[in-house]
């Protein structure tokens, strides 16, 4: 058996790209089905991933020999995304062909879009139009509600949040989108961009949509907090102070009251694609019922915006100058959101895929929280 605490850490190897063991491992037991070794050797066996047979040896005995302790052969997602595709077995061509209502023998691969997530994702052609499949990579049946992703991504189709949706299985997980061409991310420092972006927020959040799914990202901090050492929070001299503060933080918002709505939660720039023609909002895998403040903390902490930069995105989302109320609120929510980020960066070192961003996470983390204490120090003062 496998923890919630094995996943994270092979889904953190599989999207740093770098090799892992097995990346087969921890998913669900219906969808890998170790096979048999093969008739005339001993030291390799072949697994099937959503019925199909890969043609790689992933598990080699243990020096002891017993299957029980066997060690599994590293393997790259690439090597993954590659064998999935080239089978003539593999589901991609029938889901794609159940989603356009054609033969599956019209669906073509064009190329896997290397994304560096967890999923497998391929760039596929019918009848000469383009899309993208998104097949859910191994182990991702543990962490993301799939169910809850496929309502959040039917309804950000039908309030024009993702005008590239087109259909995605509610328990399988996998999902077809229109193919956008030229399209790039979002510039932060793009005043337009920035102003679609929380047009998009504001749409999405007033939309009366309730996918019954809870995502409470400061609950998350704490559970990837308990898988760091000593010597990793040691990292910053002054971590445990922000974990303290980060707590007290979400401990008063919540006191205050929340004001919960559907939120995209992962809500920052390699998300939006952009084109002449709009915006777009993709990847709602961790989409959910979560305070508005939580997609406004997630696009400032993942920028590099200064303080008064961030104060302007607030004003955007509202269209106005902010009560002391809502300011002190999405103040304390940047400071909570930052700080978890920073954990996550934190995270991401210990399973050898470090991320550029990690001082930046930290400097936010400091910024936020020291403006949120300052503003809860002036209210008790009075």
């Amino acid at each position: 058996m496998h923890s919630a605490e094995d996943y994270n850490i092979l889904q953190r190897r599989i999207h740093s790209g770098s090799k892992t063991t097995n990346a087969l491992v921890g998913t669900q037991a219906e969808r890998v089905i170790p096979l048999a070794p093969t008739h005339g050797t001993s030291r390799c066996s072949f697994l099937k991933y959503d019925g199909i047979v890969l043609n790689i040896a992933l598990y080699c005995p243990s020096s002891r020999g017993t299957a029980e302790r066997r060690h599994p052969v590293e393997m790259t997602k690439t090597e993954l995304e590659d064998a999935f595709a080239a089978s003539p077995d593999s589901p991609l061509f029938a889901n794609v062909a159940k989603a356009l209502s054609c033969p599956k023998e019209d669906v073509h691969v064009i190329e896997p879009i290397r994304a560096g997530n967890m999923n497998l994702i391929y760039l596929v052609e019918v009848d000469g139009k383009r899309y993208v499949y998104r097949h859910p990579g191994p182990g991702t049946d543990s962490i993301i509600d799939r169910k809850s992703e496929a309502l959040s991504q039917q309804v950000a189709g039908e309030i024009g949040v993702d005008s590239t949706f087109i259909y995605q299985h509610p328990t399988d997980g996998w999902k077809l989108s229109h193919f956008i061409e030229g399209a790039r991310a979002l510039d932060y420092h793009n005043k337009k961009d920035v102003q679609g972006a929380m047009e998009l927020a504001r749409r999405l959040h007033t939309s009366g949509a309730d996918t019954g799914a809870t995502l409470d990202l400061h609950e998350d901090t704490r559970k990837q907090a308990a898988l760091l050492s000593p010597e990793w929070r040691a990292h910053f001299s002054d971590f445990d102070e922000m974990f303290s503060i980060a707590d007290t933080l979400d401990r008063e918002v919540k006191k205050r009251g929340l004001n919960v709505v559907l939120c995209h939660n992962d809500f920052y720039d390699t998300n939006f694609l952009i084109t002449d023609e709009g915006m777009d909002l993709i990847d709602w895998e961790f989409s959910g019922m979560s305070d508005y403040a939580s997609d406004l903390a997630v696009f400032i902490c993942c920028s590099d915006y200064t303080y008064d930069e961030a104060m302007d995105v607030l004003r955007e989302y509202f269209q106005r100058d902010l009560t002391e109320d809502e300011l002190f609120h999405c103040v304390a929510y940047l400071g909570v959101v930052s700080f978890h980020w920073l954990v996550w960066a934190l995270y991401q070192e210990t399973v050898n895929a470090p991320t550029p961003f990690l001082q930046t996470y930290y400097d936010f983390t400091h910024m936020f929280e020291t403006a949120a204490m300052e503003m809860l120090a002036a209210e008790n003062d009075n």
